[in-house]
């Protein structure tokens, strides 16, 4: 049995916060990031089958990564890109105050951070241009977000 497996196993069945935070600070970042990418949601899963669909982005990038004491949703290592899919959680004040401090510690760390709404994977085109050009890709196709594709669609002679 792995280590890995059997720290994520003990973090499951949640005896209490107090055993589960000294639990998570026991656990090596492997470990960490193998629960942590075992813990994903179906944005998560759904961003990750886009990176991996596109050959200018398949292999470049960690998921679930370790990047200073944070962990990454999608880290691009080689151009210190880390890209961030938020759910509603993200959307309180709380929140966005602790993203944004975490955003700014990463920039000085030389990190550039962007984010996306999981709302946004309707659109997975944008999302993949985004992160192509940020990536210094040329996307080889131009990006209409959906809604000004239906503006078009109705506007056009």
């Amino acid at each position: 049995m792995s280590h890995a497996y059997t720290a994520a196993t003990i973090l499951r069945r949640r005896v209490n916060a107090k055993h589960e935070r000294e639990l998570w600070e026991l656990m090596t970042v492997r470990q960490k990031e193998t629960y942590l990418q075992g813990q994903s949601d179906s944005s998560e899963l759904q961003m990750k089958k886009l990176l991996d669909g596109h050959p200018k982005t398949v292999g470049r990038y960690r998921f679930q990564a370790s990047v200073r004491e944070f962990f990454a949703d999608f880290l691009f290592p080689e151009e210190k890109l880390i890209v961030e899919l938020d759910g509603s959680v993200h959307g309180t004040a709380k929140a966005r105050l602790n993203d944004a401090r975490r955003t700014k510690q990463l920039n000085l760390a030389g990190y550039k951070v962007i984010r996306f709404w999981n709302g946004q994977l309707r659109d997975p085109a944008i999302i993949l241009w985004r992160v192509l050009t940020e990536l210094g890709e040329e996307p080889g196709f131009t990006c209409v977000p959906r809604s000004k594709r239906t503006w078009l669609r109705h506007h056009s002679p």
